[in-house]
């Protein structure tokens, strides 16, 4: 019967019970955590296998020896009674490591010199050699605690920390440590659900260590297998036989498992390299049978009601990759909305800002302390309920019988409100959109256009003529939103009133409030960040929304480029429907930290869809790349500050559309539009290029009334025949 030994199995802090319970499980008896560890007592075979099985430790450590101690002298002598040549020989090398203080030794430095001086003074005295030091690679690891006055000796069992487990090989932003995931899936309960063959997603692998991790447990393979031959320190009573035996129960007990394990182990990643080092850590750790990949940003990560119901366990980004914070807030947004389809799924996610985990809108059934690296981290850890839902803009609901209540002046608007409503709500749920224009000027009496996003309303006043009475015309508009309130039963905040005049310069821009009040509202596939208090215009131009219908339906395998790009809602719409990239270039660094949280919004990351501040113009000047799609809708007017001249869009666009069409791949599509009502093509001077009308085809439903809202036209180059011209 082999003897009982003491010892220490270290650990990062926070995973103390964990690894307590892991211990428990391996045999080890005499549990007892502690800060940054767990003491426990077990036989060498079982020590052996811990250190072969542990998920959790970073050390396993063999007591030698404790002694009462708090100075250099008790020090050397309590160490110099061990008999160090019963441990390793002087050829060896071996590196001292000191942790603790006291009023006597305060320097850990100078107490590891101490441990080193009396056990190379003991081979002096007891064999005329001395073991060398080796600070890189020594054969031998020695720590020493001082813990209240009481000095504890102990030999590492193995070479390196346990959580190197040899497949990571490629380095990629702030990857987590091997042990840290494997703590986050013991937390999240991984082992019984693989047991019952239940699947595992992670929707932003980085660098698989969660999905590799993940399919050693379910394939029941011992994480310290592959580097088994290499994990032992030189420890002199090393029995061989011992560890051969307990390394051989572990290839048996993973060959068993790889071949019953049926749980299905699924990682997406958007960014490039990264999902490069994923695919090589995978192939090393042995497990591409058992772990599938695809580079796919989350916004391509559906619900699949084929998998069995099991795992979601992620890291989101939440420092540098994505940017600002409320950007990733919008990331969030959509990693929870996704996660809330998958009913009855445990759901784990591990994020250093709790802000950011409250934007799931996921109620927590567990929360643990960890840390990554030195950043405090949490995590969240439910159960996915039907209840779990994200908050959108809801569609507009009318409540026609409410029409009695209102006086008969105001009727024949309440009428024409309600015959729209009735008519545009079906269209739009048949659009699967919910922002359209209601109603533009129906009545001559009541200028208004009335915009609906969702549940909420848009209400802007044109301007009234002079010879109209402001008295009158302010009678007209107070009975006009009453009699909104009254037919959708809306409070004030849910409706917004502007006044819409012929707009100078860059006004149309220029912002008006600084509410910051965002919803979100969806549109086919996409969804985006509406604002209609702060700036005349909300973030979605709804006359524009069959361009983008249009550029959708064009865009998969497309290289897309959108000037003057706005919030970059047509890029969103290109990149969901499968373009292989977009550019988005604007002048404006509000519209374009706007544009990056709808594409955070969206789970779209900057990896394939990139953000460009700067003057159009000049961008074009120094682009090198072609495109097969692109979108020119420049402002009627500009003369920014931070521009080189100023725009006029009917004196500039034949220019601006010749140095766009350069950029243009020669049977790519260029789609140019413009609000200024009184716009002239010239044709003539634009005879290179096959010009088609197409403003007809871009007016929606909801603007039949007023075809003149904006312009297009689809332009492409005249392809010449491959075969020259063969005289006969």
């Amino acid at each position: 019967m082999q003897p009982i030994h003491n010892f220490l199995a270290t650990c990062p802090r926070y995973f103390e019970t964990f690894l307590a319970k892991e211990l428990a499980s391996l045999n080890a008896e005499n549990i007892k955590p502690a800060q940054h560890g767990v003491y426990f007592s077990a036989n060498q075979q079982d020590a052996y296998r811990i250190c072969l099985w542990s998920r959790l430790a970073n050390r396993v450590l063999l007591q030698l020896d404790s002694f009462p101690g708090q100075d250099p002298e008790s020090l050397y002598n309590g160490v110099k009674t061990i008999d160090w040549t019963q441990h390793f020989t002087a050829d060896m090398t071996f590196l001292v490591h000191f942790v603790g203080q006291s009023s006597a030794l305060r320097n850990t430095h100078f107490s590891a010199l101490k441990i080193k001086d009396a056990i190379v003074d003991q081979f002096r005295e007891k064999t005329g050699e001395r073991p060398a030091i080796d600070i890189e690679n020594p054969g031998v690891r020695i720590t020493a605690y001082l813990i209240k006055n009481k000095i504890s000796i102990y030999l590492d069992f193995t070479r390196t920390s346990l959580h190197k487990r040899g497949y990571r090989t490629q380095y990629t932003i702030a990857p987590l440590k091997e042990n840290l995931a494997s703590v986050i899936l013991a937390a999240s309960n991984w082992q019984t659900i693989a047991k019952t063959g239940g699947s595992l997603i992670d929707p932003m692998c980085g660098s698989g260590t969660f999905l590799i991790e993940a399919a050693m447990i379910a394939t029941d393979t011992a994480p310290g297998l592959a580097n088994a031959s290499s994990l032992l320190n030189n420890w002199k009573q090393h029995d061989k036989t011992a560890w051969k035996d307990v390394v051989n129960e572990a290839k048996k007990r993973q060959k068993t498992g790889l071949a019953t394990s049926h749980s299905r182990i699924i990682g997406f990643e958007a960014d490039s390299f990264a999902f490069k080092s994923t695919a090589e850590h995978i192939k090393q750790s042995g497990f591409s049978a058992h772990i599938e990949i695809h580079q796919k940003e989350l916004a391509y990560w559906t619900f699949d009601s084929a998998l069995q119901p099991g795992l979601i366990v992620t890291n989101p980004p939440y420092g540098e990759r994505l940017g600002d914070k409320q950007s990733i807030n919008y990331l969030y947004q959509r990693l929870g909305k996704i996660i809330a389809k998958h009913i009855n799924w445990k759901v784990a996610i591990f994020s250093a800002d709790t802000h950011l985990l409250r934007a799931l809108a996921i109620e927590p059934e567990q929360q643990h302390s960890f840390l990554n690296g030195k950043i405090p981290c949490q995590l969240m850890v439910s159960t996915v309920h039907p209840t779990h839902t994200i908050n959108e803009s809801t569609e507009l609901t009318l409540f026609a019988e409410e029409s009695t209540k209102l006086n008969d002046d105001i009727k024949p608007f309440a009428n024409r409100l309600i015959k729209n409503t009735k008519h545009l709500a079906k269209w739009a749920r048949r659009e699967n959109i919910v922002c359209y224009r209601l109603y533009d000027a129906d009545l001559p009496d009541y200028a208004l256009a009335i915009d609906c996003y969702g549940s909420n309303l848009h209400v802007q006043e044109y301007a009234a003529p002079k010879s109209i009475d402001p008295e009158k015309a302010q009678q007209r508009l107070q009975d006009a939103v009453n009699a909104i309130k009254i037919l959708f039963k809306h409070s004030d905040k849910q409706i917004v009133i502007k006044k819409r005049q012929r707009q100078k310069r860059l006004s149309q821009y220029e912002k008006q409030n600084d509410h910051q009040k965002l919803f979100v509202v969806s549109e086919k596939k996409a969804s985006f960040l509406i604002n209609l208090t702060d700036y005349l215009d909300t973030g979605l131009f709804l006359d524009h929304r069959n361009i983008r219908f249009e550029i959708a339906s064009m865009a998969d395998g497309k290289r897309f480029l959108n000037l003057f790009c706005y919030t970059a809602t047509a890029s969103i719409h290109a990149a969901l429907n499968g373009a292989s990239q977009t550019t988005s270039v604007d002048l404006s660094n509000t519209y374009l930290d706007w544009a990056k949280k709808n594409f955070a919004l969206n789970g779209l990351s900057d990896d394939q869809h990139q953000l460009i501040q700067m003057d159009v113009t000049e961008w074009l000047k120094i682009n090198k790349k072609k495109f097969d799609l692109i979108l020119l809708d420049p402002p009627t007017f500009s003369n920014s500050k931070r521009m080189h001249g100023n725009l006029d869009i009917q004196r500039d666009h034949v220019q601006l559309i010749q140095s766009t069409m350069r950029h243009l791949s020669s049977q790519g599509t260029l789609f140019f539009s413009t609000h200024f009502q009184h716009f002239q093509l010239s044709t003539d001077d634009l005879d290179d290029f096959i010009l088609k009308d197409i403003t007809a085809d871009t007016i929606a439903t909801d603007f039949k009334r007023h075809k003149k809202i904006h312009q297009c036209w689809k332009i492409q180059h005249k392809i010449q025949s491959p075969w020259p011209n063969i005289k006969k």
